[in-house]
């Protein structure tokens, strides 16, 4: 992402916070599509910032299952322990997150910040 684009301030904040890290060149795609295992990885990273803590603990099953990469694992047992992810959404999370799925991580973290 270009330093002239009209996001470019909230990404590198969000950056700085530890909620996104880019490509594996460190680079922000903002026109990519992004997938149900990191939309997890944003959501539950966004919690440990709001809350220090990850409350969830262990490992749920379905967060092994599938098409979970294994880097998202944690992320994804976190999220759904913490209620952000549908454990049918978590046994395909190479695709690309929906409008079913963003309603679910924001409804997640809207009941984790009240």
């Amino acid at each position: 992402m270009s330093d002239d684009s009209p996001y470019a301030g909230d990404i590198a904040a969000a950056r700085q916070a530890g909620l996104v890290r880019g490509t594996g060149e460190g680079r922000f795609d903002g026109t990519a599509v992004i997938t149900r295992a990191e939309m997890a990885a944003i959501a539950v990273r966004a919690y440990v910032f709001i809350h220090r803590e990850a409350s969830a603990s262990g490992e749920v099953p379905e967060a092994n299952e599938g098409t979970v990469p294994s880097w998202a694992a944690g992320y994804v047992s976190q999220a759904l322990q913490l209620g952000m992810m549908e454990p049918a959404a978590a046994r395909r999370t190479d695709q690309p997150a929906n409008r079913q799925d963003g309603s679910r991580f924001i409804t997640g973290m809207w009941n984790f910040t009240r």
